[in-house]
């Protein structure tokens, strides 16, 4: 266990070499508004450090590109929302003041008198993208967006990556239903109903790799980590729950929307279901987010 540990520490070490590219994550944002009958819901995509918006798609410290962006009604059916593009456009102005406009797939559901009850899931997932840190021929540290077998003679690999993100969330008509998994590689799914959550209470999510029940252990330290800009003040700290039997819970400690999020790691070398990536990069990294919000 003391040489997992250690091993964790070094991967945690070598990841901040490659912030802040890979520091940026993806979500989903889901608003509903009730105060005029029947309602609606809208949602957006986020990425950054911190819901519900900290940067644009395409940023100067990295760039995220979605590969599909859904709506799932309680029986499971799809309809694909318009993609975000990541394209961006800069306005000058005359004072000391950077404007950049972009695109973040805002949405708009209207609810009607005969809308389905249930929840209905808002999922995005990102195109998967390969992010490298080496020591090119001239004994230069680099880092960009490009496999192993895209660099002209590097010296030296410090770092290589296929990046896969998934971000989720969800919104209740009428009543809430468990939302159906969507059989992503790493899934969130709540089992609590989160439709009146308040601070203190209890929440439950199910959390799943390849489809199976996703625990702490010989095959990792796993954790699912929550964040608020309701929580945490100038010392940025984070709730955690480990999981066991593929399941997470929390006690929500304040108001707000949170951002629930959990990563895994896996050595292409010691994958033969992975040997498609050989030459390409050194590992996989999948990572995954829900939000919600907590009600005053």
């Amino acid at each position: 266990m003391l040489r997992r540990i250690t091993g964790l520490i070094a991967f945690m070490s070598i990841l901040a070499m490659a912030a802040p590219a890979m520091g940026h994550g993806l979500w989903v944002n889901v608003y509903k508004n009730e105060m005029y009958s029947p309602g609606h819901a809208i949602a957006t995509v986020g990425f950054g450090h911190i819901s519900p918006l900290d940067d644009l798609l395409t940023s100067d410290v990295g760039k995220i590109e979605v590969g599909t962006y859904q709506l799932v009604d309680p029986d499971n059916n799809k309809t694909d929302l318009p993609i975000p593009k990541s394209a961006i456009k800069k306005i000058p102005t005359s004072a000391a003041l950077k404007i950049t406009t972009g695109e973040l797939g805002a949405s708009k559901f209207a609810f009607k008198s005969d809308t389905k009850p249930g929840t209905y899931q808002v999922n995005a997932r990102a195109k998967d993208t390969f992010f490298t840190v080496w020591i090119d021929k001239n004994g230069k540290r680099r880092k960009g967006t490009v496999a192993i077998d895209q660099i002209d003679n590097p010296k030296k690999i410090i770092l290589s990556l296929r990046y896969l993100n998934i971000a989720k969330s969800c919104f209740s008509v009428g009543k809430w239903t468990k939302p159906v998994s969507q059989g992503y590689p790493l899934e969130i799914t709540p089992i609590s109903d989160l439709s009146n959550v308040r601070p203190g209470d209890l929440v439950e999510f199910e959390v799943t790799f390849g489809g199976r029940p996703l625990s702490i252990g010989a095959e990792g330290l796993f954790q699912m980590t929550g964040i608020s800009r309701s929580f945490g003040g100038k010392e940025k700290t984070f709730i955690m729950s480990y999981p066991h039997d593929g399941r997470c819970r929390f006690t929500m400690p304040t108001v707000g929307q949170w951002l629930m999020q959990i990563n895994v790691m896996q050595k292409v070398a010691d994958r033969p279901e992975l040997a498609d990536l050989k030459g390409k990069c050194l590992s996989i990294y999948y990572t995954s987010s829900f939000t919600f919000n907590v009600k005053p």
